[in-house]
């Protein structure tokens, strides 16, 4: 009535604030938020974190990054981001995986790489060095044959072995053991069949004896010391038959 005046119009600008769903998705390891689905309000920023790598055996899960469905941005490399929700999304996290290769060398020699993680489906290329009169003789363990070098296609977990044996000359005699007494030699062969002490015994037979070649007056020698025994010089390593 006349002893009030009217309310001037008034104008009230209200945020409605919206409701979206975050879902969170990944195959292996420990990640946060974890794997579930989400109802955040507009606006809501996440901190999304993975563990990496997660181990399972011989077997490693590596992350490689993540990507998002129906946001932005699409897609990013890392195992952390912060994310501003704006709209309904779907968070991956994707991964790598890796095998465990266990590369070794027998005795006298080396292989080209060490044990470690290699990845999933590739090919790794194993080579076998041989010590000075040795050679490489075969792979094993998951390997087999005697391709050098060898290709290992990493389908699963392996181990691999490199085996070495002995070079040799006539009758059977280590060139490594011939080089020793004779460094100088280039014909293996001949030096195993020569007598170059000059005690009788071929340098083969001294390897069989375990006698040194150089020495005239070390040979395979049986000697009477009284009438009911004999002493015989041995060494090491050998078995010897008195008839």
């Amino acid at each position: 009535d006349a002893n009030w005046n009217p309310a001037p119009e008034v104008t009230q600008a209200i945020t409605v604030m919206g409701l979206y769903t975050l879902a969170v998705s990944s195959d292996h390891g420990s990640v946060t938020p974890s794997p579930g689905l989400y109802i955040l309000a507009e606006g809501a920023r996440i901190t999304n974190i993975v563990q990496t790598p997660s181990l399972a055996g011989t077997t490693q899960f590596v992350c490689l990054g993540w990507t998002l469905t129906g946001h932005s941005p699409e897609s990013g490399a890392g195992a952390q981001f912060v994310l501003t929700l704006t709209n309904n999304a779907v968070l991956t996290w994707r991964w790598g995986t890796n095998y465990w290769l266990a590369a070794s060398a027998g005795a006298h020699g080396v292989v080209n790489l060490g044990s470690g993680w290699r990845a999933a489906g590739a090919p790794v290329q194993i080579t076998a060095t041989a010590d000075p009169y040795y050679h490489f003789e075969e792979w094993t363990g998951d390997a087999a044959g005697s391709a050098n070098p060898l290709t290992a296609l990493m389908d699963g977990a392996k181990s691999v072995g490199a085996r070495f044996a002995e070079d040799r000359a006539a009758h059977g005699t280590p060139i490594w053991w011939l080089a020793q007494h004779y460094p100088a030699a280039t014909n293996f062969d001949q030096v195993a069949l020569s007598d170059s002490d000059g005690d009788g015994y071929l340098t083969w037979q001294e390897w069989v004896a375990g006698t040194d070649p150089t020495n005239k007056a070390c040979c395979l020698k049986v000697c009477p010391t009284n009438t009911t025994g004999l002493s015989i010089m041995t060494c090491t390593g050998r078995v010897y038959t008195l008839c």
